[in-house]
């Protein structure tokens, strides 16, 4: 089962502030890199973000048919906030497993270089770009969590106080804390068809 519909199948918090605690369940956010500042950058668009997955397929022919191979797949990603209008949620994310939209892309064939940063992250994963006469066909899909989209992911949370907050007059504002599931899993994702979404 695809990590998308492993989503789907979760219950779902209404907001931050409500999310029951010790179970498995959905929470979304826009997300917010902590302390103000990314600490990762996406490797082929240079984008600033949470997290990022990069694959790249090589096309390879055979006789009059062609197809495409995956050749790397790779991703990265760190701890990052979740905010609504109700609190905030700290998503643990050294363990992550990204169900990313991929909206970005690159390609190198005869015709085309490719974008430096593809050459380099190419070079640097030991990715051999030509042939015995040709250029090899390559291409690059990126996706990555960026500041102030939303996100949502499949964890387990736990309810700390908060002492980056003020505290209102029920007492000590709470941080929710977002680990993996039960499976041993959290996923993440950026796409808002999984965000709200009921259906399984």
């Amino acid at each position: 089962m695809s990590l998308k519909r492993r989503l789907k199948k979760l219950p779902i918090s209404s907001s931050i502030a409500q999310t029951p605690e010790h179970t498995d369940v959905r929470v979304s956010g826009e997300l917010a890199f902590l302390e103000g500042k990314p600490a990762l950058t996406a490797p082929i668009t240079n984008r600033p973000c949470a997290a990022w997955r990069v694959i790249i397929e090589e096309q390879r022919s055979n006789g009059k048919s062609s197809s495409w191979h995956k050749v790397v797949d790779e991703s990265e990603s760190t701890d990052f906030a979740l905010v609504d209008q109700s609190g905030r949620a700290i998503v643990d994310g050294t363990s992550l497993s990204l169900a990313l939209d991929f909206d970005a892309s690159n390609k190198q064939d005869m015709f085309n270089e490719g974008s430096p940063e593809l050459r380099q992250f190419l070079e640097t994963r030991g990715v051999k770009t030509h042939g015995f006469l040709l250029k090899k066909t390559l291409r690059a899909r990126e996706g990555a969590l960026e500041e102030g989209e939303v996100v949502t992911v499949g964890g387990i949370g736990t309810f700390l106080n908060d002492p980056s907050a003020q505290s209102g007059y029920r007492g000590t504002a709470k941080l929710l804390q977002v680990q993996a599931l039960s499976t041993g899993e959290l996923i993440a994702t950026d796409d808002r068809k999984v965000y709200r979404d009921q259906g399984a």
